[in-house]
């Protein structure tokens, strides 16, 4: 169906899906291969190409796969930090515990990175909390979208509630907008 919209924008506002991924989310990605590069000039250590290779298996993992990624690379750092695998030949660690029968040794910058994964993508917080969120941003960007589609024809909302092109929050917001005419 053609529909002959008088701006064009708003259709184009709605197509990107929340699921994509976004440059933010490959932050804790890029901050680790700064520092396997960083790694890579300095020096050649076999052992730690384990952790190129996993590294790389994350970034491929992300790029098809958001929430599988996230998790693979949270699952790395995790691993990193205790120095389970080595993921750069630069360490710096603190360990702590008696000496003969139990130490334990963390990598700091490993640790830090993992931290930073943690909050950035909410591994804290609880499922419900996190689901509430969704909720209330899903909420809000059907409101955004209402507003937005306010005064189209009723052929017109009938189209955007059925082109599977656009967001979810955006048909469902045209359906909204239907069911008030």
């Amino acid at each position: 169906m053609d529909l002959d919209f008088k701006n064009e924008e708003v259709i184009d506002s709605v197509k990107l899906k929340p699921k994509e991924n976004t440059k933010s989310d490959w932050i804790t990605l890029l901050i680790l291969w700064v520092f396997m590069i960083l790694s890579l000039a300095i020096g050649d250590r076999s052992d730690f190409y384990i952790g190129l290779g996993l590294l790389a298996t994350a970034s491929i993992v992300q790029y098809f796969n958001k929430k599988a990624g996230i998790i693979f690379t949270l699952v790395i750092l995790i691993t990193g930090t205790f120095s389970i695998i080595n993921l750069f030949f630069i360490t710096i660690s603190f360990s702590f515990g008696l000496q003969p029968l139990f130490n334990v040794t963390f990598q700091v910058i490993i640790l830090a990175v993992l931290l930073f994964h943690i909050f950035k993508f909410n591994f804290l917080k609880s499922p419900k909390k996190r689901k509430e969120e969704r909720k209330s941003a899903s909420e809000n960007l059907i409101n955004r979208f209402k507003r937005t589609f306010a005064g189209r024809t009723e052929k017109e909302l009938k189209y955007l509630s059925e082109n599977k092109n656009l967001s979810e929050e955006a048909r469902i917001a045209a359906k909204e907008l239907l069911g008030e005419l």
